[in-house]
């Protein structure tokens, strides 16, 4: 499909709309409602007649320039919206136009354009982690590192492919990405891709290591420092968040709450639900660690979460933490809760570590329940 912004842009008219509409209007062309407004599709037949018209004409490479062109300015807005935002007004738009970035990767690459392949790549990387299609994204996103020719970047994407590679059971594979990402941002100047390694290092060293979180203290002291020097609040929230776990990793489970419970209200302050989601994913994070806190106060840390993003609300599937409402909910003795939150993370979540993680959640709060068979063959299915 395709809007008006994209019809202009490849049929190089300052005006498409009136001939976009009097194709509606010649049943040549439909017109539907989507997530992001009006979009526009050519019918199978038109479609694939048209195809053998264009590839005929002399003006086929022109189009799919124009096409790819399209597809590279939007790939950098997703660039730029998952570092600074914003993301929320994005990531639909992502969903809708997949088909779009996949028809000019496959352009781009026949045309020996690397990196403008790599740039769609990246994006398309985004779309599948959203879906939970973990393999998929692996394979986009090291698409995208292969043909990076900037380090800025680079050290950037070496941060997300270790991320989902320790989502997909590759602890290690994922430490390497991570490390090798942080020495290339050590090379460059500030940037919001600089903070983003080195708190994918951060975040790892408490994850996979576990055994000295004064590393993770250090790069996240790091981070904070570089997001300071840029003044941007999702570079600061991403810092920040790093360092109130690394604290209490460490055992400053006090100083480590003070700081998550600044930053989920920095969050609140930017209005963007992925950064209110990871407000809360930290706070929860950190009230785990704590001996005391954890014992009431996640269930009402989730409780206010689900005020403001009801369980039936899409957003909080994709842009909010995923790991810890279910288990306040067990916490709490609401298993039915946490069973049916449980099912719509794992329709989000397919593949990997992170599917295994989820039937390893439902299986406990089924044995919680008493329903040992339920539960063993949740066990046996994440085996």
């Amino acid at each position: 499909g395709f809007d008006l912004d994209m019809a202009e842009r490849v049929l190089d008219r300052t005006h498409a709309a009136p001939t976009v509409l009097d194709l509606v209007a010649q049943s040549l062309v439909s017109q539907f409602e989507s997530p992001i407004g009006p979009r526009f599709r050519l019918l199978e037949t038109i479609r694939d007649f048209a195809r053998v018209r264009l590839e005929g004409s002399s003006i086929a490479v022109e189009a799919r320039d124009r096409h790819l062109d399209w597809c590279l300015d939007f790939a950098s807005e997703v660039h730029g919206a998952r570092l600074l935002g914003p993301w929320d007004a994005v990531v639909d738009r992502l969903h809708e136009e997949a088909d779009n970035l996949s028809a000019g990767l496959r352009w781009a690459e026949g045309q020996a354009r690397p990196t403008d392949a790599g740039s769609i790549a990246e994006a398309l990387a985004e779309h599948w982690v959203s879906l939970g299609a973990l393999r998929s994204a692996i394979a986009a996103m090291q698409e995208a590192l292969a043909t990076c020719d900037d380090q800025t970047k680079e050290a950037y994407l070496h941060g997300k492919l270790a991320w989902l590679l320790f989502y997909n059971a590759d602890p290690e594979g994922a430490m390497a990405e991570a490390e090798l990402g942080y020495r290339l941002a050590k090379r460059v100047p500030s940037s919001p891709e600089k903070v983003s390694a080195i708190c994918d290092l951060a975040g790892l060293h408490m994850m996979v290591v576990m055994l000295d979180p004064v590393i993770a203290i250090q790069l996240a002291e790091e981070a904070v420092e570089v997001s300071d020097e840029l003044g941007e609040p999702p570079s600061a929230i991403l810092a920040r968040s790093e360092l109130a776990s690394a604290l209490a990793w460490n055992g400053q489970t006090e100083a480590g709450i003070a700081e998550a419970e600044s930053v989920l209200q920095l969050a609140r302050r930017t209005g963007e639900h992925r950064l209110i989601g990871a407000g809360y994913s930290g706070l929860l994070h950190v009230l785990y660690m704590d001996p005391v806190a954890r014992r009431d106060r996640p269930i009402e840390i989730v409780e206010q979460m689900l005020s403001e993003y009801p369980e039936d609300d899409p957003r909080w599937q994709t842009l909010l933490p995923s790991g810890w409402p279910p288990w306040a909910l067990l916490q709490s003795g609401q298993f039915g809760r946490a069973l049916e939150m449980l099912s719509r993370i794992e329709a989000l979540r397919r593949e990997g570590g992170a599917l295994v993680d989820h039937r390893v959640q439902r299986g406990t709060v089924r044995w919680m329940q008493g329903r040992l068979e339920g539960a063993w063959g949740d066990v046996l299915e994440a085996e």
